[in-house]
């Protein structure tokens, strides 16, 4: 993959130690999983600290250390040590380089919502005709995206990636690792404005995706989306949709229990799936698809036994009760989307809601505002879990659009509550930020 010379100068480091010079295998940060022949790059995070894993990396046959402390490590073994005042960026610059080695086509997908969604389905119908690498569920930051592009190798014929963001400037380093050909936006929606402000904010980080593009690329935007329709005129972007003229259109939308059905150039598609919304991941995937030679009837076979990931709208049933599994993330428009997925279902309705976290100084006001769609879906019980969601909670409870409401500040009161007012055929949603940790409500109530 790479030697201790390349390395030195693709990342700018310094040798502290020298050893014997081999070509590493392939590069490691967890000295758990570290194979005999890897480089270990000590990555420093939150919670840890990879130079505290430095000897152990060796004792398991690291075969070189990147690090950014001058340190001699202690070992038998002479292996290569190199400085960089950087590791994160260390690890960045060596997937670039390792991405530039292979002259196949990158396909990036952003937005508010539904990247790895969208993400999988593209790579669900590519692999049908090509060999694709793709981020391991949603390693999308400046350490997952590196990881996954230093996979690349001579089998590989596509490469599809999500590229995540909370801060200004994280697409655009991104983007520059993984040199994308086809570029794909989701929407842009009241996410991460902790650090991104508003959604003026978001539109202008998620579309620095576009930064860059050459006339050999092209960038597919979600012609329904208010704010990326503003891109629509620029050159080599394209837009899909359902409502305005797109590029690629799709036509007679029918939501059926836990079905969608659409039409796109004549040809029928059934996706497995209650939410709505994700016509437009799909309408993503086919576009993509198209561009790649793949026919109609083709993807949609492979859409129609596509596989939702884990925790976005999901359906589970226990016996003659149905959970919505909403509980990966939250923010307000996926909340406004899984709102109006409940209300096309008939039964009583049980809404779990926890906290929309990194909202920033709007988070009172995006609680306060969900009480609307929380009226319109018909919602009898309310439970709230988290101090944010209180505050809906509250609104809701004052404005008397539920039968009762429940206020609740953990997991066991949440399904203790549920044990007590769930009936059969109740329809229940459970949905909260990542933090929220509401998957293990749905745990707690399979046992």
């Amino acid at each position: 993959m790479f030697k201790a010379e390349e390395i030195l100068e693709i990342t700018a480091g310094e040798l502290i130690s020298r050893g014997k010079e081999e070509e590493f295998r392939g590069i490691s940060i967890d000295s758990r999983t570290i194979k005999k022949g890897e480089l270990f790059i000590a990555i420093k995070g939150e919670n840890f600290d990879g130079h505290d894993f430095i000897e152990e990396a060796i004792k398991k046959g690291a075969a070189g250390v990147i690090q950014s402390s001058k340190l001699k490590v202690q070992s038998s073994r002479r292996i290569p040590i190199i400085f960089t005042k950087d590791t994160i960026k260390a690890l960045g610059d060596l997937a670039k380089a390792h991405r530039k080695k292979f002259k196949i086509p990158v396909i990036a997908v952003t937005g508010s919502n539904g990247k790895t969604t969208t993400k999988e389905m593209i790579s669900s119908c590519l692999e049908n005709r090509f060999s694709v690498l793709k981020n391991e569920g949603t390693k999308n930051n400046k350490i997952g995206l590196p990881l996954t592009l230093l996979k690349l190798n001579s089998q590989h014929n596509i490469c599809v990636v999500e590229l995540g963001t909370n801060h200004f400037g994280e697409i655009e380093y991104l983007v520059k690792i993984s040199q994308p050909n086809i570029r794909v936006i989701t929407n842009i929606g009241p996410s991460h404005l902790e650090f991104l402000n508003d959604l003026e904010g978001v539109f202008k980080e998620e579309t620095s995706l576009i930064k860059g593009l050459n006339s050999k690329g092209i960038c597919l935007i979600n012609g329904d989306d208010k704010f990326l329709r503003r891109l629509a005129k620029e050159r080599n972007i394209f837009t899909y949709g359902l409502r305005r003229p797109c590029d690629l259109m799709a036509k007679d939308l029918n939501c059926n229990g836990n079905f969608l059905r659409f039409r796109v150039g004549g040809e029928n598609f059934s996706l497995n799936t209650a939410g709505s919304y994700n016509i437009y991941n799909a309408m993503a995937a086919i576009f993509v698809s198209l561009l790649f030679g793949l026919n109609l009837k083709r993807i949609a076979s492979a859409l129609k036994e596509f596989g939702f990931p884990g925790g976005r709208l999901k359906l589970r049933e226990f016996g003659e009760i149905k959970i919505f599994d909403d509980t990966y993330n939250s923010n307000p428009l996926s909340l406004r989307f899984a709102l109006e997925t409940l209300s096309r279902f008939k039964g009583r309705k049980i809404f779990v809601m926890g906290d929309m976290l990194e909202l920033g100084k709007g988070e009172e006001y995006f609680h306060k505002e969900i009480v609307k769609f929380i009226k319109r879906a018909n919602v009898d019980f309310l439970i709230s879990l988290g101090k944010l969601s209180k505050i809906t909670a509250l609104q809701v409870k004052e404005g008397k659009i539920c039968k009762e409401v429940f206020i609740s500040d953990s997991c066991d009161e949440v399904k203790d509550i549920l044990k007590k007012i769930i009936e059969p055929k109740d329809l229940v949603l459970i949905k909260g930020s990542r933090k929220m940790g509401m998957e293990r409500i749905i745990e707690k109530l399979g046992e």
